[in-house]
Formats: C-alpha cells, structure tokens, sequence
C-alpha cells in the first residue's frame, strides 16, 4: 500500500494516488488500500499534515526550550571555569609571594648566621 519512503504519491500496488494516511500503521494509502487497513483510523493527508506539523511544532518548542536552558548552563559553566583559573592564578601569584619572602628570610638567616660564626671565629 504505502509507498515505503519513495517520493512519489502513488501507491505501490494500485498505482493509484495516495489520498489517505492510516493512523495506526503511519503509512500513506490509496482508497483501495482501505479494507486491508479494517479497524484502523484514517485521516486525509491535509488532516494528517496538520496534525503532525502541530506535533512537530510540540517538539520543536520543548527541544528550543531545552537548547536554551542548555546554553544557559553551557555559560554559567564557562563563568564558573573562568572563576577558577582566576582563583587558581590568585593562588599561584599568593604561593610565589609567600616563598619568594621565606627565601629572603631565610637567606637572612643565613647571613646573619654566617656573620655571627665568623664574629665567633674571629673572637678565639
């Protein structure tokens, strides 16, 4: 019955044009096609056309819902990321400080020790 992908709109076994569409088996008929289709629901193509643009709208809608809360969280997690090379560089610059003071404290120490060594040696 139906045309199985094809883009014609002519039904494969009658070779007549497809005017209907079964709603139980999605497929495009032509009216001879009908009673091999008993007890299902037929709609018009004009019908079904309106009926699967209004579902695709649906889902349209609910996946450019989800794409922008999903750019949204795309940009808080970019702020977030920047925040924490910020704060790591913060950090690095705050370890560099901190080191960079003990060594010249401890280079100090050092002198100052030597000093008083050599204050000691010379006083013998």
């Amino acid at each position: 019955c139906a045309t199985n992908g094809r883009t014609d709109q002519h039904c494969r076994e009658h070779r007549r044009t497809l005017e209907l569409f079964c709603q139980d088996d999605e497929a495009f008929i032509c009216p001879l096609c009908v009673p091999k289709h008993s007890s299902h629901s037929f709609l018009f193509l004009h019908e079904a056309a309106i009926v699967y643009k209004n579902k695709l709208k649906t889902a349209l809608s609910s996946l450019e819902l989800k794409v922008g809360h999903l750019k949204d969280q795309q940009k808080t997690n970019e702020k977030e990321l920047l925040d924490m090379h910020d704060e790591a560089y913060s950090l690095e610059q705050y370890i560099i400080q901190a080191f960079t003071k003990l060594h010249l404290f401890l280079h100090d120490w050092e002198q100052k020790l030597v000093q008083q060594l050599k204050n000691k040696v010379v006083a013998l």
